[in-house]
């Protein structure tokens, strides 16, 4: 899957629920959609968290995208803080995100961002996945955009011996699944239709914000033995 920004907690479910996670750093990069930006819910509702790219960055890859400055962190920090004060285990996620998020001043690069905070995200919710980038496994040119994209995800499995491919449920809608069969890797897809509503800061609930919101509300231990819980189907 491609790197995102704090993602939601269906990501991090889906981490769990693999030996193996691969980051896509390679595919193209996407503009106004979660590679750089994730959502919290404030007293007026959703609003965006969003890292500036410059603009000369995004015609590559995901790798290739650059941030434009480091303001952001800052803006993040503050704006984290006082959306999550007051939920059970705020300083809980705040005291395991900061310290990342202030050592990744002079670092323009998305894509180390994005692997930087899932990563410490991972370690404070005890998720033992192993995680790799693609553009280190695949034996196919990562450059290369006439590359089927199944083609491309059938070779990262055989690279990393998998015989079973885990998808979002999304996933499933491009993926060419004859091509699986005859490659001997079975196909899963992700049902996060139970993961539970828990209680927010906020009136009305919102499912798809930062996993921040999740952990700050219910905690690393319990967030932890939910994201095993995320069905395959």
């Amino acid at each position: 899957m491609q790197s995102n920004y704090i993602p939601w907690r269906g990501y991090f479910s889906l981490i769990s629920t693999c030996d193996v996670f691969v980051i896509l750093d390679s595919v193209q990069y996407t503009k106004n959609d979660w590679r750089n930006r994730n959502q919290l819910c404030g007293p007026n509702g959703l609003f965006w968290l969003t890292i500036p790219i410059r603009r000369d960055s995004t015609r590559g890859s995901i790798y290739e995208a650059r941030a434009t400055s480091s303001q952001w962190i800052s803006n993040h920090l503050t704006s984290i803080r006082q959306t999550l004060s007051g939920l059970p285990f705020c300083e809980s996620a705040l005291d395991s995100v900061e310290p990342v998020f202030r050592s990744l001043e002079s670092e323009a690069s998305l894509h180390a961002i994005n692997m930087a905070l899932i990563r410490a995200i991972c370690d404070l919710t005890a998720i033992r996945s192993t995680l790799l980038v693609d553009s280190d496994v695949s034996t196919l040119s990562t450059r290369d955009e006439e590359i089927d994209p199944t083609e491309r995800l059938i070779d990262v499995c055989k690279q990393v011996g998998a015989t079973s491919y885990l998808t979002g449920p999304r996933g499933i809608d491009y993926l060419d699944l004859d091509s699986f069969r005859k490659a001997n890797i079975h196909i899963e897809v992700a049902d996060y239709s139970k993961l539970p509503i828990y209680r927010q800061k906020f009136e009305g609930f919102m499912p798809n914000v930062s996993v921040l919101d999740f952990i700050a509300a219910v905690g690393p231990a319990d967030a932890s033995t939910i994201f095993q819980e995320v069905s395959i189907i």
